[in-house]
């Protein structure tokens, strides 16, 4: 399995409503494409700080996915209003991969 992670830092409440907004969005234009969904994350304690995460059976999927979603202009502008968002630190992705034998 491989998991992309979105780390976002939202610097207002205004940013934080606006990010909840645009993910739903997202997620609704994923689902209308057959798409895999995020599910947005947050310290239960800490700091200010929302993760989304996207979970893919294999790479294979999450390439896949990944090119068609940047020919997709809809996804596209939505992605960019995203990243765009105030933020009190750089937002940044990853993709994690299980580790053979422990999974």
């Amino acid at each position: 399995m491989y998991r992309q992670r979105m780390h976002l830092f939202p610097k207002t409440q205004e940013d934080w409503m606006e990010l909840m907004r645009l993910s739903d969005e997202y997620n609704k234009l994923a689902a209308d494409k057959g798409w895999t969904q995020g599910t947005l994350w947050m310290p239960t304690v800490g700091g200010s700080e929302v993760v989304a995460e996207f979970d893919y059976v294999d790479l294979a999927t999450f390439q896949r996915e990944s090119e068609v979603m940047y020919a997709e202009p809809d996804m596209m502008a939505m992605s960019g209003k995203i990243w765009a968002l105030g933020s009190a630190r750089e937002p940044y992705s990853e993709l994690l991969q299980t580790m053979p034998g422990l999974a």
